[in-house]
């Protein structure tokens, strides 16, 4: 699936965004700044909480059961709040990796 908001898809202005991933599938989200993006990813990780609607995962309420949603999809975000600081990338995707048996 790839969105590119400098052509006609514009995030934030979609009052219905829907699509569907393959399995091991990559997303791409492109566009300028304050398109829509981040948040669009920050609902979809339950970082924030939309106005309307839902996030499905499997077929159910991703956050009705957020260990197993978060065991299979990883959201790192441009802030570096979601590692230690003073260890390296591998060793911060080693920690990880304890906590989510996929990551």
């Amino acid at each position: 699936m790839f969105f590119d908001t400098r052509q006609e898809t514009r995030l934030c202005n979609k009052k219905d965004i829907s699509f569907s991933l393959e399995q091991g599938y990559i997303m791409s989200l492109l566009g300028k700044n304050g398109s829509g993006k981040t948040t669009l990813l920050n609902i979809i990780y339950g970082l924030i909480t939309p106005d309307s609607g839902e996030v499905l995962w499997q077929h159910e309420n991703a956050f009705d059961n957020r260990y197993a949603f978060h065991n299979d999809i990883a959201y790192i975000g441009e802030k570096k709040n979601w590692c230690f600081e003073y260890k390296s990338l591998n060793e911060n995707v080693a920690f990880l990796s304890l906590l989510y048996e996929n990551f």
